[in-house]
């Protein structure tokens, strides 16, 4: 199914949700959270162009962020491995 919305699991980051919306914002993308998760939206009139912009601001946010603190997962809270989902292995 096509959506207009994405979630961003930012656990494991060493950076929260808000944290990452801040970080965003001085990049010129608003976003909200949700449970601890980026929540962005596309609107019709946004272009391959602005979702490219957005990455890109992404990828400044991840460069100022820095490195994950020692200790945090990928996938899951710093220093626990992720829970397992119904499904996934």
């Amino acid at each position: 199914m096509a959506t207009n919305i994405v979630f961003a699991d930012v656990t494991g980051t060493g950076h929260n949700a808000r944290d990452w919306a801040d970080l965003l914002a001085a990049e010129g993308v608003l976003v909200t959270t949700v449970g601890g998760r980026v929540r962005m939206l596309t609107h019709v009139g946004v272009s391959a162009d602005g979702i490219a912009a957005a990455l890109a601001a992404w990828h400044r946010a991840v460069a100022k962020a820095g490195p994950a603190p020692s200790g945090a997962t990928h996938a899951g809270a710093p220093g626990r491995p992720a829970a397992k989902r119904p499904g996934r292995e």
